[in-house]
């Protein structure tokens, strides 16, 4: 007590750190305490950031009361700069503002594959881990595609290559686009145009004659044409080409030469006007492409002057050209005796006629013809002249007409009636006045017969019969779908042609004639062609049953390998040589999971889920799981997965999650770090130690290592025992109030006395906790008063 009456606070002893008095200040998180580790009362000291943690110093000064006085120091965890290697386009992760002690996993980016997934770590500032090496996954989803596209470069691309597509032989390049592999698998849209090549006229000489013809126009590449014998053309022989991928023509099969026959036409096609003369049966009939001449005969001449006229025969059997007007010479009337008549005025040449009594007179007639001589006609008598004498005299005074001669026929006095065609006076060639014949229609006409008679004068009387060309019916083998003619309406010597109709091929067309009813010619053999355009496609369109199909023949479409059925409808080859538009649907067939035992493990991930038939897709080791070895599967046409390369067995070994990762929390033990830290997959054990329980009454908790390298799972929340403060004695002071079992503290004395500090530890004992001392028992003395007053 002072000489004022207060008492000084006595000192705590300089031999004690703060730091074992009352301990270090808590609040703050990597504070480095060491500086102060061995201060006394009154110094000060400075406590600063750990390693791996970023904050300003502070200072703290051990205080009378034994407790350091001052602010502790903010630390913050010291960010970890990404380092270069990991921001390729090749790796994925979430290392970006990672801290001190903590981690992040890095993988292979989609669309890339290698090593497995790693644990990077940050420590003090530098993120550090094994190195990834991540190839491009090759891409085989959405290749480029279309009818003569040629994808070959593409092969192999992998993720972030480009290619360029070319064309295949037989198609032409149009506007392209590069297409780049996507880390999908899939490559991006692009644009591939191939023009289908079209094949250059028939250069083929054996194939390319005016006998011939073919339906080779405007083929296109792959595409087939026929060569047969042309109208007009008798042959067998044909051949098939095909247009090749050099725009020129090649034989498929068939003959290499084909010999076609020029058909003859008939001669009943033949020039038969009267003075005219032709070449047109010189050396055999005309044939087709063929050419005649056609010139007057003495006594005639053509009215424009010209000597000759050229007349061709044509493809369908008829003679064709112009021939000229002619002037037909006419012999002059002769003179007539007295009583004579005559039906020989302006008769032609060749024709015959006759001079004859009149009716006042009688005689013998005699018969003329009109025949050239040298450069002009003249009448010439076939034999004899013709006498008359006159009439008689009857008693009544009248002149009696003496009838003609009944030995000469009408038809040889005045001729036949005209006008009238397909006639036939067969029956009146004998007929003399007075008697009567019958005239009917010719062979081949039809239509009544009539009655004519002999007159007096020489001539017939009655009228001609109206006879028409006998139509002929079209026999029914013409009309078969693989023969065209127009032979319907064909009359009597008329003719028509009969061809192969469109879309067959086969014999040569023919001539056919109507003759008296009755349509003839010869028999025609006409097979289809086969069809080789508009065959049905499409992605997994198999079209085999219709190859060879012919003119009228159907066939229905199926599927390829790795394609399922859809909608369908069958195919019809048409005469044009192309096949109906027809409903062609495949489906890519799915794979069913991965089903392959070996590739099919926990340690393992791939992207197979949904691949179609063909696609391809990588088995790799999954995050969490380390080891180099892959497989390449590929989805075939059973809808199962197989192999196409890389490892049999795939090892994956499981990436240990770091011991920082393992619990810390005083009076907790586990087993995370038995044989071995606990890896991805793994799972561990913890509990309470003695001393500790978990507030829900539980005795264990599971956690599990998960593929990020995280030890995941809920830890209840513990009861801490503590011990209860010892009782002290007179003059003793102690930091032990409520301290968790392991903890150390101090009794010394108050400020009233002095004495020696000893240390206890709270510690388990059975299934209790009690203080221990560490060394000794502290012992405390009154302060004692000087002779001044002071203590």
């Amino acid at each position: 007590t002072t000489a004022a009456g207060t008492t000084a606070a006595l000192p705590p002893t300089t031999t004690l750190p703060c730091s074992q008095y009352r301990g270090y200040p808590t609040g703050g998180r990597g504070v480095d305490f060491s500086n102060c580790q061995a201060t006394v009362y009154p110094n000060t000291c400075t406590a600063k950031c750990s390693a791996g943690y970023v904050g300003n110093a502070a200072t703290l000064a051990c205080g009378a009361a034994g407790s350091f006085t001052g602010s502790v120091p903010n630390c913050d965890p010291q960010p970890c700069l990404v380092p270069g290697q990991l921001n390729k386009v090749s790796l994925s992760h979430e290392c970006d503002g990672v801290k001190h002690q903590e981690s992040c996993i890095v993988k292979c980016a989609k669309g890339y594959v290698g090593t497995s997934s790693q644990r990077y770590d940050c420590s003090e500032g530098v993120l550090s881990g094994t190195p990834m090496v991540c190839d491009g996954s090759v891409c085989e989803i959405n290749k480029p595609r279309g009818r003569g596209v040629d994808a070959t470069p593409c092969n192999g691309k992998k993720t972030g290559e480009a290619c360029t597509p070319t064309c295949k032989v037989g198609y032409q390049r149009g506007s392209f686009t590069d297409c780049t592999c996507q880390a999908s698998g899939s490559f991006t849209d692009c644009s591939t145009e191939c023009k289908r090549l079209t094949c250059n006229s028939l250069a083929i000489s054996a194939y390319n004659q005016a006998s011939m013809q073919n339906n080779c126009n405007s083929k296109k590449y792959g595409q087939r044409c026929i060569v047969s014998c042309a109208n007009g053309y008798t042959g067998s022989d044909q051949a098939r080409l095909v247009c090749t991928g050099t725009g020129e023509f090649q034989k498929k099969d068939g003959a290499d030469a084909i010999a076609c026959t020029a058909i003859a036409c008939s001669t009943k096609e033949h020039p038969t006007s009267l003075g005219l003369s032709h070449t047109c049966a010189d050396n055999g009939n005309v044939a087709t492409g063929q050419s005649c001449i056609v010139r007057p005969n003495p006594g005639f001449s053509f009215i424009d002057g010209s000597t000759s006229a050229t007349l061709t025969c044509n493809e369908n059997g008829r003679i064709t050209g112009t021939i000229p007007r002619k002037i037909v010479s006419v012999c002059d009337l002769p003179s007539l005796a007295s009583g004579v008549d005559s039906s020989c005025e302006r008769k032609r040449t060749r024709t015959k006629c006759y001079q004859f009594c009149k009716a006042s007179h009688q005689g013998i007639p005699a018969a003329y013809i009109c025949e050239v001589k040298g450069q002009s006609v003249e009448f010439q008598a076939v034999s004899g002249t013709t006498s008359c004498s006159s009439a008689t005299t009857t008693a009544a005074g009248t002149t009696a007409a003496l009838p003609p001669t009944t030995t000469l026929p009408c038809s040889q006095y005045r001729g036949y009636p005209t006008g009238g065609r397909g006639v036939d006076f067969s029956n009146c060639q004998a007929t003399v006045y007075p008697n009567t014949c019958t005239a009917k229609c010719s062979a081949g006409y039809v239509g009544n017969a009539a009655t004519l008679a002999c007159g007096a004068a020489g001539s017939f009387t009655g009228s001609v019969p109206n006879c028409d060309p006998q139509p002929c019916l079209v026999p029914g083998q013409l009309n078969k779908v693989s023969l065209s003619h127009e032979c319907d309406g064909v009359k009597h010597q008329e003719s028509c042609i009969v061809k192969c109709a469109k879309g067959y091929v086969g014999t040569s067309s023919q001539r056919y004639d109507c003759s008296e009813g009755v349509l003839s010619g010869t028999p025609m053999v006409c097979d289809g062609s086969v069809c080789e355009i508009n065959k049905p496609r499409g992605r997994g369109v198999d079209a085999t049953p219709c190859n060879g199909k012919k003119t009228g023949e159907a066939c229905t479409p199926t599927c390829k390998v790795g394609y399922q059925r859809g909608s369908f409808t069958d195919c019809t080859c048409q005469a044009s040589g192309s096949f109906t538009d027809c409903s062609t649907e495949c489906k890519r067939l799915t794979c069913n999971s991965l089903a392959i035992s070996a590739y099919n493990q926990a340690s393992m991930q791939n992207n197979c889920n949904s691949k179609k038939y063909g696609q391809r897709c990588i088995v790799s080791c999954a995050n969490g799981y380390t080891g180099s070895d892959q497989a390449r599967l590929v989805c075939t046409g059973t809808g199962e997965f197989q192999k196409k390369d890389g490892a049999d067995a795939i090892a994956c070994t499981a990436i240990a999650c770091s011991t920082k990762e393992h619990p810390t929390s005083l009076g907790l033990s586990h087993t995370c770090a038995d044989n071995g830290n606990v890896a991805t997959g793994q799972s561990c054990i913890v509990r309470p130690n003695p001393g500790f329980s978990f507030i829900d009454g539980s005795t264990s908790a599971t956690l599990t290592c998960n593929e990020n390298g995280r030890i995941t799972g809920t830890i209840p929340r513990k009861i801490v025992s503590v011990c209860d403060l010892p009782s002290l004695a007179s003059g003793v002071d102690s930091s032990c109030e409520r301290k968790r079992t392991r903890t150390k503290c101090y009794q010394f004395c108050k400020a009233s006395h002095q004495g020696i500090p000893a240390a206890y530890i709270c510690e388990v004992k059975g299934q209790s906790v009690e203080f221990q001392a560490v060394s000794g028992t502290t012992s405390c003395s009154s302060a004692t008063t000087t002779a001044a007053g002071t203590t």
